[in-house]
């Protein structure tokens, strides 16, 4: 049950899409919205409103904070004038935020899991941000980090019940960082570089099949094409500016309709997740 801040309106500024209107692909304003949704559904926060921004072309709303053009933006206006906050425009800024003023809604980590989770997850997103660049041109690096985190699953698997997420069966702090990053990996990867996490790696699927599973991140989730379309950006040569272009002319089109990978490549058991 909601006691405070429930007279609190909350805007979230998060990265627009190539398409004018889908959620971009920006893993820090899916970590905040995830974050903000997990909150606002435990009912320890009111719901945000969400803003997607294209900063080429900010909305008067945006610009009338006054701030650096990067995104995720947090602006709160509480019910309280006098205490009304700074907006923030870092990520971690904004998670600090929101669990001072709205704590709970999220599953509470040991130390012990929180840190052995950290240190699991830590590296895949580098290794794939040196594949995608060119910087290393063996997807190896990149497989034995997803090796790493799913075998830290699999050995946690009966400290963390039935719910598949990092340390419990709903999602943590450290869940909305990962899973923003891991999906992306997940599209990308396979889009830029044809490499599909292995099916062997049955943990991490089960992982990703809880975050699929999960409104607050399916609903804070970007379509693929413009997590493909953010990456080819990011590669910034010849071939993926000319791939960048045919996909941008394929959304233009009426009949395009978005897709998001949710699947997953075996059959799973159900993911109960807690409210």
């Amino acid at each position: 049950m909601m006691n405070v801040g429930s007279e609190d309106e909350i805007i979230l500024f998060v990265k627009l899409g190539y398409d004018g209107h889908s959620l971009g692909a920006c893993h820090q304003s899916q970590r905040v919205h995830m974050l903000s949704l997990l909150k606002a559904s435990a009912q320890v926060m009111p719901s945000p409103r969400v803003v997607p921004v294209n900063l080429a072309k900010p909305p008067k709303e945006f610009t009338d904070l006054d701030l650096r053009l990067r995104l995720p933006v947090l602006h709160i206006i509480p019910a309280a004038e006098a205490d009304r906050p700074e907006p923030l425009d870092s990520s971690d800024d904004i998670v600090g935020a929101l669990e001072t003023k709205y704590p709970g809604g999220l599953c509470a980590c040991s130390s012990q899991c929180e840190a052995e989770a950290d240190q699991a997850s830590r590296d895949f997103f580098s290794k794939f941000c040196f594949l995608v660049r060119g910087v290393s041109k063996e997807t190896s690096h990149l497989e034995s980090e997803f090796h790493t985190l799913d075998k830290f699953l699999q050995d946690s698997s009966g400290e963390r019940g039935e719910g598949g997420f990092l340390c419990g069966s709903s999602p943590s702090l450290l869940d909305c960082e990962i899973l923003p990053k891991l999906h992306q990996v997940r599209v990308a990867a396979q889009a830029l570089k044809g490499y599909s996490i292995p099916a062997h790696f049955s943990s991490l699927w089960r992982y990703l099949y809880a975050a699929y599973s999960c409104s607050a991140f399916t609903d804070s989730c970007p379509p693929d094409h413009e997590i493909i379309l953010h990456w080819l950006e990011h590669c910034g040569t010849p071939d993926a500016m000319k791939q960048s272009r045919k996909l941008l002319s394929q959304i233009g089109s009426e009949r395009h309709q978005a897709s998001y990978s949710f699947s997953i490549p075996a059959k799973a058991t159900p993911v109960v997740i807690d409210d």
